[in-house]
């Protein structure tokens, strides 16, 4: 497959996402003007690249006060697809709702979708990095002591 045609799929995947979410949207109007990426680029909730979700995009969907709604609508129409789609919906990916989501009950996708937020940006942040790294060189002197290295 040329690189031309794997384009043209994702952007007739993603715009086939895109009207199914219009039309799952239809009569929610009101919650979809009270959310926090209602000023942001929707080009950066569906991006080719694999490369994670970005921080700014966690924060401001950890943030939403309308995020029930929105996992809600994704959920729902991802229950009734089979799989999870493409783009950010509620701070989740189309894999991490297919992990998270999809497979638990529709009480459970708000708290769950919270926690997932919350530890990707813990993963993220310094302090949690620094750990890490404190954590190996200990086990590095450990074995350097114990002559296993």
């Amino acid at each position: 497959m040329s690189i031309k045609e794997t384009e043209e799929n994702f952007r007739a995947e993603t715009n086939r996402v895109l009207d199914t979410i219009t039309e799952a949207a239809q009569g929610v109007n009101e919650w979809l003007s009270n959310t926090n990426c209602a000023d942001m680029d929707v080009s950066e909730f569906f991006t080719e690249k694999n490369n994670g979700t970005p921080e700014h995009i966690l924060k401001a969907c950890l943030g939403c006060t309308v995020r029930k709604e929105c996992i809600e609508m994704i959920g729902t129409f991802e229950k009734q697809d089979g799989r999870p789609g493409k783009g950010i919906f509620a701070g989740l990916s189309g894999n991490a709702r297919g992990t998270y989501i999809i497979p638990f009950p529709k009480e459970e996708w708000e708290e769950r979708s919270e926690q997932y937020i919350k530890n990707k940006l813990l993963v993220r942040s310094k302090d949690y990095q620094n750990k890490l790294r404190q954590i190996q060189r200990k086990k590095l002197r450990e074995r350097a002591q114990n002559g296993s290295v």
